[in-house]
Parts: C-alpha cells; sequence; structure tokens
C-alpha cells in the first residue's frame, strides 16, 4: 500500500498557488502549464 505524499508547508502552497496564478496570465494549458508550473516551482515562485 502507498503512503499519501506528506502535506505541502503553507511556503510550498503559497508558490504553489503563485505559479498558477502566472499560468494563467499568460493562459497556458496542458503539459506546456504543467512544465511553466514545475519550472516556476523549482525557482521559488519566479518564471525563468
Amino acid at each position: 500500500m502507498k503512503k499519501a505524499a506528506p502535506a505541502m508547508t503553507p511556503q510550498q502552497t503559497a508558490i504553489s498557488k503563485q505559479c498558477s496564478a502566472l499560468a494563467d496570465t499568460k493562459k497556458l494549458h496542458g503539459k506546456v502549464r504543467a512544465k511553466f508550473r514545475a519550472d516556476c516551482k523549482k525557482n521559488g515562485g519566479k518564471a525563468s
């Protein structure tokens, strides 16, 4: 049986929401959006 992923910290949640908002403003969808968000989260919430 798989263990559930640990809950995100408030800081991680804020970064994730910020990256989602940036992706929304750029009107990104699908794989492009997922890649953008992954890169954004690695950069601490800043677009690369």
